[in-house]
This record gives structure tokens, sequence and C-alpha cells, in this order.
């Protein structure tokens, strides 16, 4: 029996070896999957930094083209109002220049078919001096003609 003992603690421990060195290789195992799987998740959040900077960079450029076309727009409307401004400009003063010549020409007219102007007596000095006579010659010298007047 103590032969029997003997061989069994002799089996027992060599099991107990035979189990010491699997749950090392086992637990070295682990140690290197546990291991190369912290680097795998190291090198997974780096790649997810690099892609997140990357992206960031490219809305920014995003947001600055979108923002110099909006600038863009706003430069060119006003281009136009202000082009809608000068024409409206150049509309009234032609207006005005026909009306000017449409008087000078009525004048002429009107001096052409009577050879002396009546002055009313009830007029006031002060209207005399508001009313300013030039002879057509003058005016006409004045006043560009109408082929000068379209190249506007």
């Amino acid at each position: 029996m103590v032969r029997q003992n003997g061989c069994l603690n002799f089996v027992l421990k060599c099991e107990l070896v035979v189990h010491t060195v699997s749950y090392q290789k086992g637990t070295a195992l682990f140690q290197s999957l546990v291991n190369s799987s912290t680097q795998k998740e190291s090198d997974a959040q780096l790649e997810i930094a690099k892609l997140k900077s990357e992206l960031h960079r490219e809305k920014s450029k995003t947001d600055v083209a979108e923002s110099t076309e909006e600038r863009t727009k706003r430069e060119k409307l006003t281009l136009e109002l202000a082009n809608q401004n000068l024409a409206l400009k150049v509309e009234e003063a032609t207006c005005e220049l026909q009306i000017l010549k449409d008087i000078a020409y009525k004048g002429t007219e009107e001096k052409q078919n009577s050879d002396v102007i009546e002055t009313d007596d009830a007029t006031t000095e002060e209207q005399k001096d508001a009313c300013i006579t030039i002879s057509v010659r003058e005016f006409e010298s004045l006043v560009p003609d109408k082929t000068s007047q379209t190249k506007i």
C-alpha cells in the first residue's frame, strides 16, 4: 500500500505538473491574445482619430467654399442693384433732357410765330428775376444732341 501510495503520489504529482504546465501555456496564450487585442484596439483608435481629423479638415474646406460662394452671390446682387439704379438715373436724365428740348423747341416755335413777346404788367419783379432767357443757340450748345445721348 505504501508503494501504491507512492505511485499514486507520483502520478498525482505528474498530473499536477502537466496541469501546471498546461495552465501556464494557457495563461501565456491568453496573455498573448489580450496583448494582441489591446494592440489592435489601440491601432483602431489611432485610425479612427486620423479619419476624424481628415473629416474635420475636409468639412472646414467645404465651409470656406460655401461662405465664399455666398459672399460672391451677395456681391453680384449688389452690383446688379447698382446697375439698375444707374439705369434708372440715366432714364430720368433722358426724360429731363427731352422735356428741356421740348420746352426749347416750343419756345423757338413761339418766337418764330410772333416777333414781339408781350409782357404781363401784372408779373412781379420777383417773377421776372426767376425767369432766365437764353437764345436757342446757347441752349443747344449746353444740351448734348441725341446721338451722344444714346451712347450713354
